[in-house]
């Protein structure tokens, strides 16, 4: 009984502090047309690079961010409401700081821009806590668009870690 009683108080202490925050606008967060989505990789290539970068940034800067958290920031940043969580809050809250620096895109096209990265996420990554298949993915991909050597290599979609060196 204690147990329910305790719930009960840790739900409506929730309520009342997500009563003082205004309610999140409704965007849509899934796929983008395949149409836009050309559109966008065209004619904003340096924006999907500028996003990745972030996200890659982010991942090496704090430790436990995986794709799951990259991918509840993606969303959270999309409907501009903060996630709960402190570790999808650091990729918000980045992503929030690259938005202010890049006033001179139109929303549209961010939130579409934003969309076209979290779909990329969404179909290379199981979305488990703990798997950084699209993080891997974006590293490598990052690294060759930029002409850098990586530990990764892209090969045929794929992502393989170089062999380890073998002992003598």
């Amino acid at each position: 009984m204690a147990g329910k009683r305790g719930l009960t108080q840790r739900l409506q202490a929730e309520i009342r502090r997500r009563r003082e925050r205004p309610r999140p606008h409704a965007v849509p967060t899934g796929d983008v047309r395949s149409d836009r989505r050309e559109e966008i990789t065209h004619n904003h290539a340096n924006l999907l690079f500028d996003i990745e970068s972030l996200l890659v940034d982010c991942w090496r800067q704090i430790e436990g961010i995986d794709d799951h958290w990259t991918h509840v920031g993606l969303v959270a940043a999309m409907r501009d409401d903060p996630p709960d969580h402190p570790t999808p809050c650091v990729v918000f809250d980045a992503l929030k700081g690259m938005r202010s620096l890049r006033e001179e895109i139109d929303s549209e096209v961010w939130l579409d821009a934003l969309r076209v990265v979290d779909q990329s996420l969404r179909t290379r990554s199981s979305l488990r806590h703990g798997d950084c298949s699209y993080l891997s993915f974006a590293t490598a991909f990052l690294a060759e668009a930029a002409g850098m050597r990586s530990d990764y290599k892209i090969i045929e979609g794929r992502v393989s870690q170089p062999e380890p060196p073998k002992s003598q």
